[in-house]
């Protein structure tokens, strides 16, 4: 069955790319760059899915989360640090009194690595582990 285009509504090309020329000649002050990179900064997650993540790579995935750049005073911190279900504990612990969440994979993640925990029907204890769980499916699925 196709789809019926008659409902899509028209646009005006030359008008759509006048506008893009205007965004692209358009100057953004200092000011509302740092506070849009800043922004940007608040909602990244640092990752370590390796399969060989360590206590101590862990950790210190953590304090750079707390601290993004200590010569730049007043940054943002991440929003999650996401580690294999195996590390979750320790994220937490490291990032305990900070507002920084954990999350957590769901399923074996990029290697494969098969140390992943799978979503059974309670689903809880998986939860329970970090703050945040997305499924992150390997390229194959993709």
């Amino acid at each position: 069955m196709l789809t019926d285009l008659s409902k899509v509504p028209t646009y005006d090309t030359l008008g759509v790319l006048e506008r893009v020329e205007r965004f692209q000649k358009r100057s953004i002050k200092k000011s509302s760059k740092t506070e849009g990179l800043k922004m940007i900064l608040s909602m990244i997650d640092l990752t370590t899915l390796e399969g060989k993540d360590t206590k101590g790579k862990v950790e210190q995935l953590c304090y750079k989360a707390m601290h993004p750049h200590d010569a730049l005073p007043g940054l943002p911190t991440v929003a999650a640090v996401c580690v294999y279900p195996s590390m979750v504990g320790i994220a937490k612990n490291a990032l305990k009194g900070s507002s920084i969440h954990v999350a957590s994979v769901a399923t074996p993640f990029a290697t494969c690595a098969g140390n992943g925990i799978l979503l059974t029907a309670s689903g809880d204890r998986v939860l329970a582990l970090g703050s945040l769980v997305p499924l992150l499916l390997p390229r194959s699925y993709t």
